[in-house]
């Protein structure tokens, strides 16, 4: 799914043209979700949830492209995924 590039530069336009768009999405995802069987209240609810917790991460760390993080598993604490070890 393509979404469309912002077409205004006043964050209160910007604000709504977004606003349209994702709902625009939304519609679009709801009908394929109610075509696989989900019911439309259970999946505006899911909706949501998600778009909350899209929210806080975001909220938490604007930008985590920026970080220097390094991976939590690695050669040193040794078992990784089911009962793998890793060399």
């Amino acid at each position: 799914m393509a979404f469309p590039s912002p077409k205004n530069h006043d964050p209160d336009d910007r604000l709504e043209e977004a606003a349209n768009e994702a709902f625009n999405a939304l519609e679009l995802l709801l009908a394929e979700a109610n075509k696989a069987g989900w019911g439309t209240r259970e999946i505006t609810q899911a909706f949501v949830l998600a778009a909350e917790a899209l929210k806080a991460s975001n909220d938490s760390d604007p930008d985590p492209s920026e970080d220097q993080s390094k991976p939590t598993i690695g050669p040193e604490q040794g078992q990784v995924g089911h009962g793998e070890i890793y060399d």
